[in-house]
């Protein structure tokens, strides 16, 4: 997708309405977003497996390996929600 950004971050925490968001913004063509995938215990959700081919382990040794892959194999605009227990190397990325 063209345009001023090439990914969203959903900043939430725990039971406060981002499973309800994010469904909403699936809604949008245009729009994918794959959950905690930076979540310290799994990608995307619990009993997912890998996303785009990258494991756990391999997230967690580069996770902008992972930003990377979810631009590039995207079509549209990728998302993902992120809480204050997750990487903090991403949060950096994210808002800088």
């Amino acid at each position: 997708m063209a345009g001023p950004f090439d990914a969203f971050v959903i900043l939430a925490e725990m039971r406060t309405g981002s499973n309800a968001l994010e469904a909403r913004l699936n809604d949008f063509e245009g729009l994918e977003s794959y959950g905690e995938v930076f979540n310290r215990g799994f990608i995307g959700g619990p009993g997912k497996g890998p996303l785009f081919g990258i494991t756990l382990a391999e997230r967690d040794r580069d996770p902008h390996a992972m930003l990377g892959a979810m631009r590039a194999g995207t079509k549209g605009l990728p998302g993902f929600r992120l809480f204050s227990d997750h990487d903090p190397r991403v949060l950096e990325t994210c808002l800088a």
